[in-house]
């Protein structure tokens, strides 16, 4: 009984500070790969950049849908909530998408429209596999998060 106790007091992470934990963990949400940097990975944080934000804008360009809370279709939260987990691209995309049809003036305007940017591009054979890209991209960002806060919280070796 007294090894269990040992082995259990032995797991049991290190206190840290809930202010750094809390901002490291909005950094690691906000930019893909940034909880990793501040941990000072930055190989680990750089692959997560650039792999999950090249994911997620290579579902937009096979006709994602960038989705918005739909009363009428309440699922569509879920799948909201699900993109929303890439921060600042998805934040990027979807102003993008918002702004840009029927503002011809907006810099990113013939970009939008050529390729039907976050409107879910439906006639495209590839819109089902857009949107799985796009959400998978956001939930791993998630798990990204996660995973900065496991190494800083000392439940995982960094």
């Amino acid at each position: 009984m007294a090894e269990t106790t040992r082995k259990a007091q032995v797991a049991t992470p290190a206190p840290t500070d809930t202010t750094k934990l809390t901002l490291l963990c909005i950094l690691a949400w906000f930019i893909p790969g940034g909880g990793h940097f501040l941990l000072k990975r930055p190989k680990h944080g750089f692959v997560f950049l650039v792999l999950i934000t090249f994911l997620f804008y290579w579902g937009l360009s096979l006709g994602a849908k960038i989705y918005r809370y739909d009363p009428q279709q309440p699922l569509t939260f879920f799948a909201m909530i699900a993109q929303m987990g890439m921060g600042l691209p998805y934040i990027v995309a979807r102003f993008i998408a918002s702004h840009a049809p029927g503002n011809p003036s907006f810099a990113l305007y013939a970009f939008a429209e050529k390729f039907r940017f976050g409107q879910g591009y439906i006639e495209n054979f590839s819109f089902e596999y857009g949107n799985t890209f796009a959400i998978v991209a956001g939930l791993l960002n998630m798990l990204v998060v996660l995973d900065a806060h496991d190494i800083a919280i000392g439940k995982k070796k960094g």
